[in-house]
Formats: structure tokens, sequence, C-alpha cells
């Protein structure tokens, strides 16, 4: 929002709290980060995007249960994203999970080198942070994160959680929601019991019928 990039990553080790409620003074917007790390955007495009997450996901591990081992995996340079959705999945090869990038709904190409995304990431990241290569000379914005958030509430007067899509949606594990492996709501669900339950309905009444029907004497 202040950088005015496309999409933006921040490494979930810089993060280490939340906002309370009530005002929002600086200091608190200092206190949720880590690392008050430097700011600045690059240009990419979805094929870099994709590698800069299969990094982002490189560290999940999943137990002999199929489950997501949560100490084994935990690492600080999980993707928290920003102005865009990915799917990965977890039961993958490490460099080939991520299964598809969204932006606005609209699917991006993965072998894309041409298209331009700006990219609003800490310096820190950018120049290989976290293991995730040297992307290239950023453009600095000169804001830190604190300073960054604190600009973005001080801009808006008041501010609260979104209710919105997952933007990070995870598959291969027997961690995943049935709903979303399926891909059936409950909606769709309902539907099927009732063309099923229907259909049961009218077989019975049929035989019913037939039941109550009058026989043929044979003469």
């Amino acid at each position: 929002a202040i950088s005015g990039a496309d999409i933006a990553i921040l490494n979930s080790g810089d993060i280490g709290g939340n906002l309370p409620g009530g005002d929002i003074p600086y200091s608190e917007c200092c206190r949720i980060f880590n690392e008050d790390r430097v700011l600045a955007t690059v240009t990419v495009s979805p094929a870099q995007l994709r590698d800069i997450l299969e990094i982002g996901v490189s560290r999940i591990v999943l137990t002999e249960d199929e489950l997501i081992d949560r100490e084994a995996s935990a690492w600080g340079g999980f993707p928290q994203i920003s102005g865009f959705e990915f799917d990965y999945d977890v039961s993958g090869a490490v460099g080939g999970r991520i299964h598809e990038m969204r932006i606005d709904g609209v699917i991006l190409d993965p072998n894309d080198t041409t298209s331009q995304l700006t990219l609003c990431a800490t310096e820190y990241m950018l120049s290989g942070g976290w293991e995730y290569g040297d992307l290239g000379d950023g453009e600095p914005l000169e804001l830190t994160l604190s300073e960054a958030l604190f600009r973005y509430v001080e801009r808006e007067g008041t501010v609260s959680p979104v209710a919105e899509p997952e933007r990070i949606d995870s598959r291969g594990s027997k961690d995943d929601d049935i709903w979303r492996n399926l891909k059936v709501t409950p909606l769709l669900l309902l539907i099927a019991l009732l063309i099923y339950g229907g259909g049961r309905a009218h077989h019975f009444r049929k035989y019913e019928e037939l039941e109550h029907e009058p026989k043929e004497r044979p003469y």
C-alpha cells in the first residue's frame, strides 16, 4: 500500500507480535517487528516469483504419518504475502512444489520470463537474506517496516483485519481441510444428497406403484 508495488513478501521471521486494539503509537509499530528492516522494490517476472516461492516453501517437512512436522518445518524464511495468492503441494519434491500463482484471480504463467511485476520486500531479503538469493539492486524506499506500517495507519486513520480468502493454500498432507482437498462445498454436497435421495424416493414410489397394481390372474 505504501510502496505502490504490485505484490509484497515479508518473511515470517521478521514478524514478532500483533498490534493491540485502540490507539497505535509508533512505538507499537516498532515493537511487532523482530528486525526493523529497510524496504525496497525490485522488478521480477512470474518465473522469478515462482523461484522465490519455491525457496519459501522448501523447508516444510512431513512426518511418517503425512502430517506437517511443525518443529522441523519452523523457519523464519516462510513468506507472508500480499497482492497475490499461491497454492503449493507440500508432498512434492523441493523445487517443484508451487502449483499455481494468481493475481486478482488471473493465473500467472510460471514459465513467463518477460512479464514484469513490482515486488516490495526488505533489502535484506532482496540481497540474499533468508537464503533467497540475490535478486539484484532494488529501489530503496528509505522506509523501514515500522515506518511504512505507521505511515499506513496514519493515512487510514482506522485499520482493522479484513476477512478475505486465504492467500496461501497448502495441499498434499493430512493437515489439509477435506473441503479444500475435494473442492466440494457444503452447498454442492447438499445438492448431491438431494439428487441421490430424490432418485431413491422416485424408485421407491415406482416400486410401491408396481406392488399395488392389480396383477393379472392366469386363466
